[in-house]
């Protein structure tokens, strides 16, 4: 495991286009589209990759949006291969085949993973979040990866809610996924912003939820007596609840993304947005953050034209900046110092709090966390609260 913290990001997350073919229930896509500019055009994106490729970045991910949407998506791809930049990127699936992009997916060097995102097992459901003909397609998708591609690591990224959940147990998508070939399943949370439409926050996992889910996980390890073969991913925070429980004598819940270094998310209208990864509690963030004030983000910056902006984890939403409208806010100057000032007002005064941060962020600290369930549990609202010693 690398907990080296980089002084330069190794890793760009790219929201190569915020446009999708696809109109899910949940998606906060239309809650932040209308704050982006015009998307880069072909130039641009070439321009920005030799830029990348300058500055030693070593890795993309694609994200959207959906990325294979993009009309130059296959070409994006080998221009990134061909300057020893391997690439991933997580996708709804559907339109692999119908673009023709197999060939480009297969042709590629350096292709790292494959992560594509579902909410259901069950094909109604499923295709009432996503549209008829969505499951069909995208566990189609799935299988042709594992088998066009049998080096990659494919993911499924499995946004955990109430529907699904109420008649489905962890290991049931956890078997469903591995038959259609792939290797891990990340079980992620639902982004409800603080403007969604009714009802969807009803459909999002809160405290409890998260923590019976991993219960159930863990149990199933226990009574097998065993760790599972396929491997699995829940929110760190979980993990580090379940691994200081006094029955847990090792760690039993797997959290995968433990690198301790700096990424950059590449929105779609080329604004570059510094993203602080949540990897431990609280020790771990709070050597993670007084790192970051020096994190040399100016090339990326001179390569795009544009100003930097801040935005706290790895979540597509952010909140509107003030003054130009622009949807984000400076990192330089007084507001990095802002940024930076340990929280006051929760359980952990004196380090820095994940949400209490990102709300400072928002200007609206506690009303609209993208995961409310984190705030929840930090303030003592949530039933089950025992992180880093803090009683509820």
């Amino acid at each position: 495991m690398d907990n080296a913290l980089s002084p330069f990001p190794r890793t760009l997350e790219w929201e190569v286009t915020s446009r999708c073919n696809l109109a899910c229930s949940h998606c906060i896509s239309p809650y932040y589209d209308r704050m982006l500019g015009p998307e880069l055009d072909r130039g641009q994106v070439l321009h920005a990759i030799d830029g990348f490729a300058d500055a030693g970045i070593g890795h993309v991910h694609f994200f959207g949006g959906e990325p294979t949407f993009h009309p130059e998506f296959a070409e994006i791809l080998s221009a990134l291969d061909g300057r020893g930049i391997s690439v991933s990127m997580t996708t709804n699936g559907t339109l692999l085949e119908a673009r023709g992009l197999w060939d480009a997916l297969c042709g590629l060097k350096h292709l790292m993973g494959i992560s594509f995102s579902f909410e259901d097992i069950q094909g109604e459901r499923q295709d009432r979040v996503r549209g008829a003909g969505f499951f069909r397609t995208a566990c189609r998708a799935v299988e042709q990866a594992a088998a066009r591609l049998p080096d990659v690591p494919l993911t499924v990224a499995f946004t955990l809610n109430r529907p699904a959940l109420m008649n489905l147990s962890p290991w049931e998508i956890i078997r469903f996924f591995s038959v259609l070939g792939a290797g891990k399943v990340l079980f992620q949370d639902l982004a409800v912003p603080h403007n969604a439409r009714p009802g969807l926050a009803r459909l999002a996992y809160g405290a409890q939820d998260w923590f019976d889910f991993a219960h159930a996980l863990f149990d199933r390890e226990a009574q097998l007596g065993c760790t599972l073969p396929f491997v699995y991913e829940i929110k760190p925070l979980v993990a580090e609840y379940l691994n200081s429980r006094p029955e847990c004598s090792a760690p039993v819940v797997r959290y995968g993304c433990q690198a301790m270094s700096c990424r950059v998310r590449l929105l779609s209208d080329g604004h570059a947005v510094p993203c602080l990864a949540v990897v431990g509690w609280p020790d771990q963030l709070q050597r993670y953050l007084c790192h970051t004030p020096t994190v040399a983000q100016e090339p990326l910056a001179e390569i795009l034209g544009g100003p930097l902006y801040a935005q706290f984890n790895a979540h597509k939403l952010w909140r509107s900046g003030q003054g130009d409208g622009s949807g984000a806010k400076s990192v330089r100057g007084s507001f990095m110092d802002s940024f930076m000032e340990p929280c006051r007002t929760c359980p952990h005064a004196g380090t820095f709090c994940n949400p209490c941060v990102f709300g400072r962020i928002s200007g609206q600290v506690g009303t609209e966390s993208t995961c409310g369930w984190v705030w929840e549990a930090m303030h003592g609202q949530a039933r089950h609260h025992d992180f880093s010693g803090c009683g509820q």
